[in-house]
């Protein structure tokens, strides 16, 4: 309901909606056959169906609930095929896309944000806004302290807007993730690996990562992913080797017919 208050808001000329539990979505098997553009995931499921609609339009509102303080674990699936979605960038960085997110206690809000926000941006989207809304019941998201919120969100829809994220904590101004670790006396991103001193509500000799931008999806994926499969081809005998060694050892557990 809160999505569609958003797009009701930004004034969309149609609406469609899409629920990932109405799909089958299975888990990555590692093979990394997809990192050949012209080679596609073997995995049979909707996963590409999804990708192809969600090409179509102008802009797109991730809604993704608080599941043990992280995301649904259908967005987990989603997000695990992060790979197969590289063909798809081209098309995406043309598309707006907000998150909102939802929790039922602010101070269990978890990673859920921050992790949904990263897979947006890593899958190329036009980045424009997220929010943490606190609300457990179904129809809470629709109170009146959420207007401001749902009408900031669909603003940042709009062509040539000002993004929107609002947060009660601090921000890693490149990605908006709230998770950071101390290295050296900077903060350092989690998920962005950007870094700066923070004091006095100010940052101070930021230094931005690019991580999440095209050529920094590039480096990591061409100049860091694909030499390490090739690694791993070189070194196939060795790692079945290894597997042989320890194949005996142990008792699998599987379910009795």
């Amino acid at each position: 309901m809160f999505a569609k208050d958003i797009a009701l808001r930004a004034r969309a000329d149609s609406i469609s909606l899409l629920r990932l539990t109405d799909f089958a979505l299975k888990s990555c098997t590692g093979c990394y056959r997809c990192l050949n553009p012209e080679h596609r995931c073997r995995v049979q499921d909707d996963l590409y169906f999804i990708l192809e609609k969600m090409k179509g339009f102008d802009g797109i509102i991730f809604s993704i609930p608080t599941y043990v303080l992280g995301p649904v674990g259908q967005f987990k699936l989603f997000a695990d095929r992060l790979a197969c979605m590289a063909v798809f960038q081209p098309d995406f960085r043309k598309i707006r896309a907000v998150s909102a997110i939802f929790g039922g206690i602010e101070s269990w809000r978890g990673v859920t944000q921050s992790l949904v926000n990263a897979v947006i941006r890593m899958m190329g989207f036009d980045f424009r806004g997220s929010a943490f809304i606190e609300a457990a019941l179904p129809g809470e998201s629709l109170d009146v302290k959420y207007q401001p919120v749902a009408q900031g969100l669909a603003d940042a829809l709009g062509e040539n807007s000002a993004a929107y994220f609002p947060c009660k904590t601090l921000q890693c101004p490149s990605c908006g993730s709230d998770l950071f670790f101390i290295q050296d006396g900077r903060k350092v991103c989690v998920l962005c690996e950007s870094s700066g001193e923070y004091r006095d509500g100010q940052w101070i000799d930021y230094r931005d990562s690019k991580r999440f931008t095209a050529r920094g999806f590039v480096e990591h994926f061409e100049g860091w992913l694909k030499p390490k499969v090739a690694e791993y081809s070189a070194q196939r005998e060795r790692h079945r080797s290894l597997r042989e060694t320890y194949k005996d050892i142990g008792v699998w557990i599987k379910k009795e017919e």
